[in-house]
């Protein structure tokens, strides 16, 4: 139930952000969207306001350190819904 309960949401999210999200994945009963620094806003909006997600605590704010790439580090912000006790992942 919950696999489809995140499936769901999964589609409701690429509906409304497709020119936004880069990529969505789900692993380990969670979603990670990956973005471009400059939808951020946007996206951390909707997922905090629209009556489906209701993503309203951010629970942590990590940095990654690729050194071998050019673009060098990635950060990984994790939401959590009380409401529907979920997760998500956002990428930049």
């Amino acid at each position: 139930m919950l696999l489809k309960n995140i499936q769901e949401l999964e589609k409701i999210i690429n509906s409304e952000l497709t020119s936004k999200i880069k990529k969505s994945t789900i692993a380990f009963n969670e979603i990670l969207i990956e973005t471009e620094v400059d939808n951020l806003p946007n996206i951390i909006q909707f997922l905090k306001s629209n009556d489906e997600c209701k993503f309203k605590q951010l629970i942590d704010i990590v940095g990654i350190d690729y050194p071998e790439k050019d673009k060098r580090f990635t950060l990984v912000y994790l939401f959590l819904s009380h409401e529907n006790n979920l997760r998500i992942k956002v990428s930049i």
